[in-house]
């Protein structure tokens, strides 16, 4: 643990903090305010250190991927014309390539420590355009695209103020453990990924139909629906898009093999808006990589996290360490006796609209006495 004097002396004399990574994330921790901050750094496998901070194109990522590639389809057409398409709208690409650019160190680094292809770390081109914050009538959420149900089986919470199908991390996680799963049952990553966007069971029903006619059961003699197998072929076509981009015309960002952003640990309440301002980063930007939250604020638990750009942590610690104002607009208010949230916004003198916003409140209900209610903070003088 470090105090607040070494860690400013670090600051000083590094001019820029020393992380350690796992799986492409690096870590760090912030105490709560309610006595001196005490970041501390948690040492784990392979190091990330200030270099981070000044990149360099040793290592491309887009060539790291590309040597990791090993899906194979026969019937190249249906690829071919996809990749045509896709490359059509530049613009189209160019923004698909700029969200992707946050995510896929960490991706790829997840998926080659499985040892799965890597063109299982392009499922969000296909899922969200690599856009956590995309919405469907469908109701699948985040950069893997997974639905409500989905999300149960796969231990993603969702409640009143965060969704995991958002989290960057935990959803990546769980998509591919999802992944390997139907790896196992199918044996084959084409089939898989059939599975992961139409569901094993009707891949079942296809093969026991294929196998009661006695046909080969291999996935370049099935047949499956038009819509349904043109998903491994936009994925393929996106294979093509960086396999060889010049042919298509297509402008790879230059992209260095390493991590894009840092997990810091926060054990108290702290406004979305106030952890930006720290960070130095716009709201935006900020929630391209917290997109997981519902409400303006996050809560103050041990296992919450905040992802922040590798370039930002230093300035974010340090503006933290000197922060002189309260991190959130918001209290936490334990209820002494059950009550309706009206008569309770009347003895605090709040809006009512307010705890509604914040609280998950049923209409015309009582709070019940123990519960822990966020009421805005009384504006000092």
């Amino acid at each position: 643990m470090l105090n607040r004097r070494t860690y400013l002396a670090c600051l000083m004399s590094l001019g820029a903090t020393v992380f350690h990574c796992l799986g492409g994330v690096a870590h760090a921790a912030v105490a709560s305010p309610t006595t001196a901050p005490e970041p501390a750094v948690s040492s784990h496998n392979s190091a990330v250190s200030a270099a981070v901070v000044s990149p360099t194109i040793d290592r491309d990522l887009w060539s790291e991927m590309r040597t990791r590639f090993q899906l194979t389809v026969a019937d190249r057409g249906p690829i071919e014309q996809q990749a045509r398409a896709i490359a059509s709208s530049q613009a189209g690409v160019q923004i698909n390539l700029q969200h992707a650019s946050r995510y896929m160190f960490y991706i790829l680094q997840e998926v080659a420590a499985r040892d799965m292809p890597s063109e299982m770390a392009l499922i969000p081109f296909l899922e969200s355009g690599f856009n956590p914050k995309s919405k469907s009538g469908l109701q699948p959420a985040g950069l893997w695209g997974l639905m409500p149900i989905a999300s149960k089986s796969l231990n993603l919470s969702a409640n009143f103020f965060s969704d995991d199908r958002r989290d960057i991390l935990l959803s990546t996680q769980a998509a591919l453990n999802l992944l390997q799963t139907l790896y196992a049952q199918f044996g084959d990553w084409r089939l898989a990924l059939i599975a992961y966007n139409w569901g094993p069971g009707n891949v079942v029903s296809v093969l026991r139909r294929q196998q009661a006619l006695k046909l080969p059961l291999d996935y370049d003699h099935l047949h499956f629906p038009k819509v349904i197998q043109a998903y491994v072929s936009k994925l393929m076509a996106w294979r093509e898009l960086i396999a060889d981009p010049e042919r298509y015309k297509v402008s790879l960002p230059l992209l260095a093999y390493q991590p894009y952003f840092v997990e810091v640990a926060a054990t108290h309440n702290i406004d979305i808006n106030i952890a930006a301002d720290l960070a130095e980063i716009s709201v935006a930007d900020f929630l391209y990589l917290n997109p997981s939250f519902n409400k303006p604020l996050i809560r103050g638990t041990a296992d919450h996290k905040i992802l922040l750009p590798v370039t930002q942590v230093d300035v974010f610690l340090t503006n933290y360490l000197t922060h002189q104002e309260r991190f959130s607009a918001w209290q936490t208010l334990i209820v002494s006796q059950a009550q309706r949230p009206e008569d309770l916004a009347k003895t605090h003198n709040v809006s009512v609209g307010k705890l509604y916003e914040m609280n998950p409140l049923a209409r015309g209900a009582q709070i019940r006495a123990g519960s822990s209610i966020f009421i805005p903070e009384p504006i000092k003088k």
